[in-house]
């Protein structure tokens, strides 16, 4: 399924977009499935002059088996 697939059901399904605009866009989810926090990797951050900055290395996300 790609994310022009994913964007139409959304509208379909009448999903509020995050940003409260009247449709999906397929970038947004192009964004979302990127993201490695989608995903449950975390990265911790802190502010150091102004920016935020990675403050160690990211945390993996847990193992899912999908076998039964």
């Amino acid at each position: 399924m790609g994310s022009y697939t994913i964007a139409n059901y959304l509208d379909e399904l009448k999903v509020p977009t995050f940003a409260g605009s009247l449709n999906w866009d397929h970038t947004t989810i192009d964004s979302m499935l990127r993201n490695r926090a989608t995903y449950g990797e975390y990265q911790p951050k802190s502010f150091a002059e102004g920016h935020k900055r990675p403050s160690r290395a990211a945390l993996p996300s847990p193992t899912i088996s999908l076998q039964s």
